[in-house]
């Protein structure tokens, strides 16, 4: 049973993230991700020092306030000052990160959160993480959690499917057509850090990146019609869950690492298999 909780919640984070990465490489936006994942750290360190506590809403509040901010500051920089988009995107995103980072070694025990938590995660113990409703103990709490961000963002993206499809294809059309671009990456934004936020608790900055990129890069590269890319997003994080696992384990070695490493894998093996293909 300890093993099957530990698939199905590196499985969970695996959805998650490349289900909003897929949209995010579609819009040549996969830095967004990479800076929302390294953003949300200071979100939830000036969460804790405002409420003293590691409660999720309160660290979910925290990172979106700074992930909105961060938008904002973007815009500024570009508009205002004439910064480069990326170079803009990186500055900041790396800015807030190590006065995050800073912060937690600041506030030493005071937080059940330190740098090695950020790189690593806290797979297995998040197994032992527990709730209760109605007198009954539930665990692990981070799958509920995940279970719903899953739910609520898949609901998000199918109710305003087409939408989300000419966003990410074509904005200049869609905001010739009226619809108000700013406003939906605002949403865009809550998605992605309420996914940052609940995954990288459990497996680590690097596993959020990696499962935001990877997953939907691989398949793009087998796939360019959305409905069949989306499918095979699901099975490459299969893969990757399953296998990662495996090697972990067998060579006593990360696991969010080992399921990496097999992302990186399958993405070289498809790149290869494809420039050997005839076209």
């Amino acid at each position: 049973m300890f093993t099957l909780w530990i698939l199905l919640l590196s499985l969970l984070v695996l959805l998650n993230c490349s289900l909003v990465g897929t949209f995010l490489m579609l819009r040549k936006e996969a830095m967004v991700g990479d800076a929302i994942a390294h953003s949300t750290l200071f979100g939830i360190v000036l969460a804790f020092s405002i409420t003293r506590g590691t409660h999720f809403l309160a660290m979910m509040g925290g990172s979106i306030a700074v992930a909105l901010f961060m938008l904002f500051f973007i815009r500024f920089l570009v508009d205002r000052v004439g910064v480069r988009y990326d170079a803009a995107l990186v500055l900041t995103s790396t800015t807030l990160f190590s006065l995050g980072v800073i912060w937690i070694g600041q506030l030493g025990d005071a937080i059940d959160l330190d740098q090695g938590c950020v790189l690593y995660g806290q797979l297995v113990a998040r197994v032992f993480d527990q709730f209760c409703i109605n007198g009954y103990l539930l665990r692990p709490k981070d799958l509920y959690v995940l279970l719903f961000i899953l739910l609520l963002n898949g609901g998000l993206l199918a109710r305003f499917y087409s939408t989300w499809v000419l966003l990410a294809l074509d904005s200049n059309y869609a905001t010739i057509i009226g619809i108000p671009i700013l406003r939906w990456e605002q949403l865009w934004m809550v998605m992605t850090t309420t996914v940052a936020v609940a995954s990288f608790r459990v497996v680590g900055v690097p596993l959020v990146l990696g499962a935001m990129i990877l997953p939907p890069t691989t398949a793009y590269l087998i796939s360019n019609h959305l409905p069949t890319l989306i499918q095979r997003v699901i099975f490459i994080d299969l893969v990757m869950v399953l296998y990662g696992y495996h090697i972990g384990y067998a060579f006593n070695i990360s696991l969010p690492g080992s399921m990496i490493l097999v992302g990186g894998a399958l993405f070289l093996f498809f790149f290869f298999k494809e420039k050997k293909t005839p076209s």
